[in-house]
């Protein structure tokens, strides 16, 4: 397996949610069976911080900021960032597994500039979440709600860093698109936009309280544009608060990446339904149009953005760092067709 594979780890190659979205299952093994025993009939006490108000005050966008933009944390390890929150005046953040994948310890940045370090006290890969460590107290945490309450349609707004751009902290505003799930989990989709870098940060109601965690997008691309519509993806945050206390204590379950990145996601048709296997191959190529560079790359890519933001401001490194993510999904694309001529 090549190096490449095995650094990309970004949140849009999760496994779990892939198996999810074209309701096949393509990765044998272990999957994530683990989700639906925290959804179901797991008994844990909620904490303090899960306690919602009857009738809680519906809030301006400018009050949601206000409410969760000082809880919401910026990641970093030494292979790629992320985003975060608070969810404890002791220091407890809450994550994506991916983000902080193969690390012991982490940068985190709060709203305010404080960089800390942070240690990963527990992580689950199966269900993606993880739980870090700041040192200190009275840090400002998010409210946790109740997604098991959330319906269709239903406002919603994700907060967090995406593509691991630092600086302010991002909003944006959405709807719950629906429920995803199959007897194993359960997932919501929301128009939200969540990028690579959101991961781990919260999705919020109109009343700022976490209903999720910001997990993952999905979309077809082919030769480079996009075709319909991104599938963006959190994991509620009910299933969270069951797991939270665990992770606290150390949880720690890890999946054989190995076995994942090597395994097939094009199951293999009837024989008397297979094409022909230059096209096959010409469609695998297409599809790894999806993903996004390597850490690597992206480390170097995200590091000259921040030099052109801090230049020419903001609007001009986003539209630089969406060119070079572009660039270079096309160079692997060509080098993938040259390779199969």
């Amino acid at each position: 397996m090549s190096e490449e594979k095995t650094k990309q780890k970004g949140f849009i190659q999760i496994p779990i949610l892939i198996v999810i979205i074209l309701g096949v299952v393509l990765i044998g093994g272990t999957g994530y069976v683990a989700v639906k025993q925290y959804q179901g009939n797991n008994t844990n006490p909620l904490f303090e911080n899960t306690i919602v108000p009857v009738n809680p005050k519906v809030l301006s966008n400018t009050e949601i900021i206000d409410k969760v933009k000082p809880a919401t944390v910026f990641i970093e390890t030494e292979d790629g960032a992320g985003s975060g929150m608070i969810i404890d005046v002791d220091g407890y953040i809450l994550t994506n597994a991916h983000v902080v994948w193969d690390a012991s310890a982490a940068k985190v940045k709060l709203s305010d500039g404080r960089i800390l370090s942070a240690e990963v006290i527990g992580r689950d890969e199966i269900i993606d979440l993880a739980v870090l460590k700041i040192v200190g107290n009275d840090f400002q945490k998010v409210t946790l709600g109740d997604s098991d309450g959330v319906i269709q349609g239903e406002d919603v707004f994700a907060l967090g860093y995406p593509f691991g751009l630092e600086g302010d902290v991002s909003f944006k505003e959405g709807t719950i698109s629906r429920r995803i799930s199959n007897e194993d989990a359960t997932y919501l989709e929301t128009s939200a936009e969540i990028h690579p870098g959101n991961s781990g940060g919260p999705l919020v109601n109109k009343y700022g309280e976490v209903v999720g965690v910001n997990t993952a997008s999905f979309g077809q691309e082919i030769e480079g544009v996009t075709v319909g519509e991104t599938i963006k993806l959190a994991i509620p945050i009910n299933v969270a608060k069951k797991l939270i206390p665990e992770l606290k204590s150390g949880r720690e379950i890890v999946i054989d990446h190995e076995q994942y990145e090597t395994e097939s996601t094009y199951p293999k048709p009837p024989a008397s339904q297979q094409v022909d296997n230059s096209q096959v191959e010409i469609e695998k190529c297409k599809a790894g149009l999806v993903y996004g560079p390597p850490s690597e790359v992206m480390e170097e890519i995200v590091a000259q953005t921040n030099i052109v933001r801090a230049e020419q401001g903001g609007d001009i490194a986003k539209a630089y760092l969406l060119s070079q993510i572009e660039y270079y999904k096309q160079q692997r694309y060509q080098e993938c067709l040259n390779n199969i001529r």
